[in-house]
């Protein structure tokens, strides 16, 4: 590598991270590796599952082969939305670059948890109402969903150790890309550009049948058409029309929002 990492986007998780990366992957001055979320800093912290230990950085080989093919861009980009959940990291993160600028975009704790709900159950990873959920809300890799809603302690963490290097973003302002991406250019002090474009990433939704999630995400044939076909507007043209067919948008029970509303205001 040129240089050290020097740009992190920390979290948090189901707030419009990947849509941000593809968004800094297309700015000349920012190089995204090829793996959006190595979590290197957080390797020891969290027991990632079979499919997500496949997308992480395990090693400091692995990690700076990330950035083998960066040239001179101003910024490399470590995407890891785990970074915010863990104490450690904060300090790990000062200790290997006090320079490094840090950038956070938080949405609405409840809707984030309701979206990171509908995501496991759109990949197969549970099948327990939300209901139950909320009783034992922990992912495939053992994390807790509810506590990634309480965003005070970690953003504390990052602004003591960062001071000014810290940006803190809005989800609702990805609805204006060319904005939000001028606001990161003034942040980061690189040319600003025209005709960005924001791809909203990772939808999800609630399973007809588990025989259509099934089908959507484990079915060996699915998978191997996943391993062949190119991304691009005829892949995100299917995807769309797969989340329309085999997925419904629920809106949030009301009796649970109270439920989550009430957890956020003893735990912000």
């Amino acid at each position: 590598m040129k240089h050290k990492v020097n740009l992190f986007l920390v979290g948090a998780a189901k707030s419009g991270t990947t849509s941000l990366y593809k968004m800094f992957g297309q700015h000349p001055d920012i190089f995204v590796g090829v793996k959006k979320e190595p979590h290197f800093f957080a390797k020891d912290l969290f027991n990632p599952s079979k499919r997500y230990r496949q997308r992480l950085c395990l090693t400091q080989e692995d990690y700076f082969k990330n950035y083998h093919n960066a040239n001179n861009e101003a910024y490399y980009l470590d995407a890891s939305v785990y970074y915010m959940y863990f104490e450690e990291v904060a300090q790990r993160l000062f200790d290997y670059n006090p320079e490094a600028k840090i950038i956070m975009i938080l949405r609405s704790p409840i809707q984030r948890f309701y979206s990171h709900y509908k995501m496991l159950r759109k990949e197969g990873v549970i099948n327990t109402s939300l209901k139950d959920f909320i009783k034992h809300p922990i992912d495939n890799n053992g994390l807790n969903v509810l506590k990634m809603g309480e965003y005070q302690n970690a953003v504390q963490r990052f602004e003591d150790l960062f001071e000014n290097q810290c940006l803190i973003l809005d989800f609702s302002e990805l609805k204006h890309s060319e904005k939000v991406m001028d606001k990161i250019c003034d942040f980061l002090n690189i040319e600003k550009i025209d005709n960005i474009r924001i791809e909203h990433e990772n939808k999800s939704g609630i399973p007809k049948s588990s025989w259509l999630a099934y089908l959507h995400m484990n079915f060996p044939l699915t998978i191997w058409l996943k391993s062949i076909m190119p991304k691009g507007k005829f892949r995100s043209f299917l995807g769309e029309s797969v989340l329309k067919t085999f997925y419904k948008d629920e809106p949030l029970d009301e009796a649970v929002e109270l439920v989550l509303k009430e957890y956020y205001e003893k735990h912000p």
